[in-house]
């Protein structure tokens, strides 16, 4: 127990000396030279009066704090784990296959949680003085297999006295069709269907439960996307990528902490409609950006978003609503235009549930015809 508590406080020290080093002189972190942060740990633990024989293995733990994620690192290697929340130093809890538990291990104390959240954000080049409410960024650099996606919520609008951070995993190894046919996450006729989809064209929505289920897929389908087109994907965490196209664009939004300016999604996807982009993917419709996205319908573009939903009727419903309070149109005038809507995919707990096709506008019954594939 001593000997923990002794590795903690050199732990804490060992952070702390490297903390100050970043903000005044940015030696260790925003340069990433490793090789001088490990010499410098072991230089510390010489002044701290370390045996010699222990210097190397213990220098070693505490690289792997620093350039690591403390004792979530475990958690983060655990293939079943996709997401960690942390709502207090003993309060950590993971999400493993949709089903959420708690994690079986907690920081020492509050202090050491948030010296580890405030090192994160700086060697994330966020600033943790700073006046912000919420911060979100993702680190490529820390997991080899994984993108993680770091939330963090501050005291300002937390309700307790310590902020709140998220962790979602992204895999970097992209998964095709046939992998997610393999998992069980749609059947190979599905699979055809989406695939006739993404090469001849045609606007698709995704929708249903588990966000990053559908930007699995979505992801999946990028790479079916003919070579003799171009494409632009607007996205806000780094989900989507291509191995092998040669003309697709990949943007993502930008918080104000790391630029002068911020970008939306919005206002990226108003700039790529001048951009000769045939293609248009969006990793989430919502009201702000549903009036650049329809515009780029309305040209001809093929486009793919993800939209809040529970089935088929409620996406589309949804996606009314943002035209509708973003524009001045009355509901009558854009529920036939939906048509421009080739299908809607709907995924629940993991699996495509639901797959419609919009065949047309019945002007009798004032409704969209939907024809039911799955």
């Amino acid at each position: 127990m001593e000997r923990q508590k002794q590795l903690i406080e050199l732990m804490d020290y060992c952070m702390g000396v490297i903390t100050i080093d970043v903000t005044v002189k940015d030696p260790f972190v925003q340069k990433k030279d490793r090789t001088d942060t490990m010499e410098a740990i072991q230089d510390i633990l010489r002044l701290r009066n370390v045996p010699e024989r222990q210097i190397r293995p213990l220098a070693r733990k505490l690289y792997d704090c620093l350039f690591g994620q403390m004792l979530l690192t475990k958690l983060l290697s655990d293939p079943l784990v996709s997401n960690i929340k942390i709502l207090a130093h003993d309060q950590i809890r993971l999400k493993c296959l949709n089903h959420r538990k708690n994690a079986g291990i907690c920081f020492q104390n509050p202090g050491q949680y948030l010296h580890f959240v405030e090192y994160l954000l700086i060697r994330n080049d966020m600033r943790p003085e700073g006046p912000y409410a919420y911060l979100s960024f993702c680190d490529a650099d820390s997991s080899p297999e994984d993108l993680l996606c770091f939330h963090v919520s501050s005291r300002r609008i937390n309700s307790v006295n310590t902020p709140y951070l998220h962790i979602h995993r992204i895999p970097k190894q992209k998964k095709y069709l046939r992998d997610l046919i393999a998992s069980g996450m749609l059947e190979s006729q599905t699979a055809s269907y989406l695939s006739a989809q993404a090469r001849y064209g045609g606007c698709i929505l995704f929708t249903g439960s588990g966000k990053q289920e559908q930007s699995t897929l979505l992801n999946a389908l990028i790479d079916l996307i003919p070579h003799n087109r171009s494409a632009l994907a607007i996205q806000e965490r780094e989900e989507l990528f291509s191995l092998s196209h040669p003309e697709i664009m990949f943007q993502h939004t930008t918080p104000t902490s790391r630029v002068l300016s911020s970008y939306d999604t919005r206002e990226l996807m108003e700039n790529g409609l001048l951009l000769d982009s045939d293609y248009f993917i969006l990793d989430e419709l919502r009201r702000e950006n549903a009036l650049p996205f329809w515009k780029a319908v309305s040209q001809g573009c093929h486009c793919w978003a993800i939209i809040q939903g529970q089935d088929a009727r409620q996406a589309l419903e949804h996606l009314t609503d943002f035209l509708y309070l973003g524009s001045s149109c009355p509901r009558e005038t854009i529920l036939p235009s939906l048509c421009q809507i080739s299908s809607i995919v709907c995924l629940e707990k993991g699996k495509v549930s639901e797959l419609v096709e919009i065949q047309g506008w019945d002007p009798v019954s004032g409704s969209l015809q939907l024809n039911h594939i799955l």
